[in-house]
């Protein structure tokens, strides 16, 4: 048997130290929907400049608005799919003479543009396509990726039966890697596509994640599949790889890095400022020896006419671990990880993963207040005063149609 062995450089140095080129023209930015760390394919790690990221969030519908505002969900205030932000955020704001906006074409199929819940979310008027731009401009990709179902096309989402009919746990993992691949080949002929319309060259590409995916983890996290919750390495460990013409390939960034840096990041790459935000602008920048970052998450349902917050979570993270902080009731968060592991949509899979000795450990973990993964260096104390803020509703909501409704139970999500 042969083994091969990739070596990838580190470095502590900000980006436009270790380029070639002072400044780019255009930004692109491609989302591979639950794509966690691990589950990178190399091809694209070694394309160019790597950076384990945590995520803002657990899921979608807060993490997204954290990448294009450099924001973090506790910041925005923007939980489930309903919620908008105040105005289009800073990184698809851009002057009269750029253009900016989100296309998931291979997401979201059975909405109509402007009706997507990204886009409503993101306060856009609808999508824009690649093959419209005109320089400068910033195009934000919203892709599939490796989001359940697994190895399905995306017009055939139906999360309850596709977990019903696939319940064999390795295979729904080697599903969900294939789908990393074809994610990463989506991304290989977008990078064509600019190439041959001479866009390439002056176009900072950046290949990331809004979240990663549980796989049936055992211990703690209880065989759990999908994501939403917990706030986990899992679910939180995201790749973020910056792809460019003068950029070295094969190279990582030290230092802890969040989804929140993206937006500071990109914008400083095309020399314009995004204003205040949480993140950090690491194409001049270096994160702290000393940073930590932030995640959050606030899942509800609505059941017998009221509001069920279910899953509300905070955690505090550093380059050795974390801190997460379990908000609301004990009760709701057990009941929704017992729910998931016997009746919910990834029950079947789950069962064959969970076993007795997992599910006691999962209600221990579910039911707990505090909880720490790693060897954080940030001490408790730090972490309760950071987290200390009692997280807000948002302000600005949109009724769903029962269509988006149904479609988003399809996905899972609700």
């Amino acid at each position: 048997m042969n083994f091969v062995i990739i070596w990838y450089d580190m470095t502590s140095k900000p980006l436009s130290k270790i380029s070639d080129v002072p400044e780019y023209k255009n930004i692109l930015v491609f989302i591979s929907d639950s794509l966690r760390y691990d589950a990178l394919p190399d091809s694209i790690k070694s394309m160019g400049v790597t950076a384990k990221t945590i995520a803002a969030a657990p899921w979608t519908a807060s993490s997204i608005p954290s990448l294009m505002t450099g924001q973090y969900p506790s910041t925005h205030n923007v939980w489930m799919f309903e919620d908008q932000l105040p105005e289009r955020p800073p990184l698809l704001s851009q002057p009269a003479d750029w253009t900016g906006g989100l296309d998931s074409e291979k997401h979201w199929l059975n909405f109509e543009s402007s009706e997507k819940p990204p886009v409503k979310m993101l306060r856009l008027e609808g999508e824009q396509r690649l093959d419209n731009l005109e320089p400068p401009f910033v195009h934000v990709i919203h892709d599939l990726g490796p989001h359940a179902p697994y190895g399905f096309e995306n017009n055939e989402y139906n999360t309850h039966k596709f977990f019903q009919e696939y319940a064999d746990p390795e295979d729904l993992r080697q599903r969900y890697h294939a789908d990393t691949k074809k994610s990463a080949q989506y991304f290989r002929e977008i990078l064509d596509q600019l190439e041959s319309n001479d866009l390439l060259s002056e176009t900072l590409c950046v290949f990331t994640s809004d979240h990663g995916e549980l796989l049936g983890e055992g211990g703690r996290l209880g065989g759990k599949w999908g994501h939403s919750a917990p706030l986990c390495p899992e679910l939180l460990e995201v790749p973020m790889t910056f792809i460019g013409e003068g950029l070295p390939e094969e190279r990582e960034l030290k230092g802890v890095i969040s989804g929140v840096d993206l937006a500071p990041t990109c914008l400083s790459a095309v020399g314009r400022s995004v204003g205040k935000v949480d993140g950090i602008d690491l194409w001049t920048e270096t994160p702290a020896d000393d940073r930590f970052v932030r995640a959050d998450v606030w899942q509800r349902y609505n059941a017998i006419d009221r509001e069920w917050p279910v899953y509300v979570g905070s955690s505090l993270w550093d380059d050795s671990g974390g801190w997460v902080k379990h908000r609301g009731s004990n009760l709701l968060r057990i009941a929704y990880y017992g729910y998931d592991i016997f009746f919910g949509d990834y029950a079947p899979p789950a069962r064959q993963t969970a076993g007795l000795r997992d599910i006691i450990s999962g209600i221990a973990f579910w039911g707990s207040q505090w909880s720490s993964f790693g060897t954080p260096q940030t001490s408790k104390s730090v972490a309760e005063h950071e987290l200390s803020d009692k997280l807000e509703k948002s302000q600005n909501s949109s009724e769903m149609s029962e269509e988006q409704t149904e479609h988003l139970e399809a996905l899972g999500y609700l």
